[in-house]
């Protein structure tokens, strides 16, 4: 299959497990978390990675949530247009450009329109960012911690003492955000959190979205009820009050959990969901009032100006939709992060490389060099005694011509890297490789040929 990018030296191709897709799904956001060697080779900022689907000819949105290019260590989410529960849907990662061409990613794109909050929370500090388009922000209060090792990636920590007044947490206070909110007929809530307590007797507050009258929306974690640990549910605007109640486990203190609640007004109906699993429903006559909220959304606290009932714990991929997710999407979603290794795997490398053939006394551009493989034919200009033994870093503009003497240091039978800079290094591995037609000769006797190969 044609490359979709002449410009990229690598690519894999990414196998979606579908039995591990409850449902078919449309513009779905998958989790990528690898760590692969082979991605040290691309730009410190990432901007150098994309995706594309099946055919290779539509590139797929993606976010990219963390990156470390010194060990190829990649959290990113793929929009996947069309996700298949009955076979195997394969997408293709480009990688490694040859100059800095823009970042790829676009983050806001993943995430359709009924996302309306999604919160990482690996920032570094003072607030938690929201990767939509709405942009709906959650400024700290007080002073709580960030970059904590997360399920995920990195984690948010509310660090309490558990219930207190006037604790750690994080509030969205947005006229724009309580517009939305009224404008809502059935919504979902999901979360990762790993609480620190396990007995109290008592409830702390892991969401609440304020109502004019006092009652919320909110999302309870309490890990010593009489029947066990778990959440508790509650979307209560005082004349419907929807409750399920699953404070039945026997969970330990920093033990990750995911959950979720959807709720809707056609069905009448609230459903809670503990680690992609429904757990239970509440069906009650009457509908939920989104029209009376405050739009006053907290994390880790209640809304109250005392900030009661703080909870402590860490919280992870936090989001709010604007429509009741079905219970698949909530199932796939949780198998894609429970365990992202075993929902995709990545074959192997595949390379770009074109072959041709230049004189040591000719000069060979850089821009030829990053694209191509080289092979030498004549020793005009190059002294084995001298390259052989010796490593030398270079620095040249893409424009400028390097000579091909000067271009080949390099001991034999071994590999060395070298950086190449124009605003970002590249890197280059050069290669004595024996051949039955080559020229030149060692005491030994051996021929050779030399050939300038980009690094694999």
């Amino acid at each position: 299959m044609a490359w979709a990018d002449a410009n990229y030296q690598h690519k894999k191709e990414i196998t979606i497990d579908h039995t591990l897709v409850e449902g078919d799904e449309t513009d779905f956001p998958v989790l990528i978390k690898i760590t692969d060697g082979d991605l040290t080779g691309c730009l410190a900022n990432g901007h150098d990675i994309k995706f594309y689907e099946s055919t290779e000819t539509i590139q797929l949105k993606h976010e990219r949530v963390e990156w470390n290019n010194a060990t190829g260590y990649l959290i990113a989410y793929v929009k996947i247009p069309s996700l298949s529960s009955t076979v195997d849907t394969t997408i293709y990662m480009y990688y490694e450009y040859n100059a800095e061409g823009g970042d790829q990613a676009d983050p806001t794109n993943v995430w359709d329109s009924d996302f309306i909050i999604v919160l990482h929370c690996n920032d570094a500090d003072t607030q938690l960012t929201d990767s939509t388009s709405n942009g709906y922000d959650f400024p700290e209060v007080l002073n709580p911690d960030y970059r904590e090792t997360g399920k995920i990636g990195y984690a948010c920590y509310a660090d309490n003492t558990w219930r207190q007044n006037n604790g750690d947490c994080w509030e969205l206070n947005d006229n724009s955000f309580k517009t939305d909110f009224h404008n809502l007929s059935e919504s979902t809530i999901e979360w990762w959190t790993a609480c620190d307590q396990t007995a109290t007797g008592t409830t702390g507050m892991l969401m609440s979205i304020k109502h004019d009258g006092g009652d919320d929306v909110r999302m309870v974690y309490e890990p010593d009820n009489p029947n066990g640990t778990g959440f508790l549910c509650d979307y209560d605007d005082g004349p419907v009050d929807y409750r399920v109640d699953d404070r039945v486990h026997t969970w330990a203190a920093n033990e990750w959990h995911y959950g979720a609640a959807a709720q809707n007004n056609t069905d009448t109906d609230m459903e809670v969901y503990v680690d992609g699993d429904s757990v239970g429903v509440d069906n009650l006559v009457g509908t939920f009032s989104y029209n009376t909220a405050d739009g006053l959304f907290t994390i880790a606290s209640r809304h109250l100006a005392a900030y009661a009932a703080a909870y402590d714990g860490k919280l992870e991929e936090i989001r709010f939709s604007g429509i009741d997710r079905e219970d698949n999407w909530i199932k796939t979603s949780y198998n894609t992060e429970n365990d992202p290794s075993s929902f995709m795997s990545f074959g192997a490398e595949q390379n770009q490389s074109t072959a041709w053939t230049k004189d040591l006394s000719e000069t060979l551009s850089l821009s030829e060099s990053i694209e191509k493989e080289v092979e030498l034919n004549k020793s005009d200009s190059l002294s084995l005694s001298e390259s052989f033994g010796r490593q030398v870093d270079f620095e040249r503009g893409l424009t400028e011509s390097l000579s091909l003497s000067e271009s080949i240091y390099q001991r034999l039978g071994r590999f060395f890297r070298f950086p190449l800079k124009h605003k970002i290094y590249k890197r280059y591995k050069y290669k004595l490789k024996n051949t039955e037609k080559g020229k030149y000769r060692k005491k030994d006797g051996k021929k050779y040929k030399y050939r300038v190969k980009k690094q694999e």
